[in-house]
């Protein structure tokens, strides 16, 4: 099996990537254990099946990102700086990926939830509950804005969250597709026009 005490790790980092990049249906459980150099037998010492694997790859994932999000979403940053420097992150990483030679992938997230929608349960809760955390940095750093006059003081700041949260997933959804860097760059411009952010 190779390094025992970090093949729980490398089965989770093997088993987002592959699902990530390609579908959950077109990745096996044999698929997973040769990316991460584990013997399929000892696969379910740590799972008790892929779609464990999958919901806890998801969970992992998401947990590892928190401190960076919390940085960036950090109460003490304007507000919307704190939007705008998440999207220039998300770039960065894609545009880092790309020169590894790999795609644009889009949100981990929202590919598995929609492939999912009609399959695991399992897997759409842990998805639904990710998004559910992601979307409030978005709603509260909206409300902040609201409260600090940075956007409309009237404005309902859950459907401007929303809209903003839709125009996040949405483009990081036609980047994908396209393969193509450029759709990130409506980001900004668009999510200031969403909140009638005139500067």
């Amino acid at each position: 099996m190779g390094r025992t005490s970090d093949a729980r790790e490398r089965l989770l980092h093997a088993a987002l990537d592959l699902i990530w990049t390609r579908t959950y249906d077109a990745v096996g459980v044999e698929a997973i254990c040769q990316a991460a150099e584990v013997k399929k037998g000892s696969f379910y010492h740590f799972f008790a099946s892929k779609e464990d694997l999958a919901a806890q790859a998801l969970e992992e994932h998401w947990e590892h990102s928190l401190p960076a999000m919390r940085r960036i979403f950090a109460a003490e940053k304007d507000p919307l700086e704190r939007l705008f420097d998440y999207f220039d992150q998300v770039r960065r990483l894609n545009v880092e990926r790309r020169a590894g030679g790999g795609c644009i992938c889009g949100c981990p997230y929202l590919h598995v939830g929609a492939e999912m929608v009609q399959g695991s349960e399992r897997i759409t809760s842990t998805v639904h509950r990710i998004l559910a955390g992601h979307f409030a940095f978005f709603r509260q750093a909206i409300s902040d804005a609201r409260d600090a006059a940075k956007i409309d003081p009237g404005a309902d700041v859950a459907l401007l969250a929303r809209a903003v949260f839709a125009l996040f997933e949405g483009t990081l959804v036609l980047a994908r597709v396209h393969n193509d860097l450029a759709y990130l760059d409506d980001l900004i411009p668009g999510t200031k026009r969403i909140l009638g952010v005139t500067t």
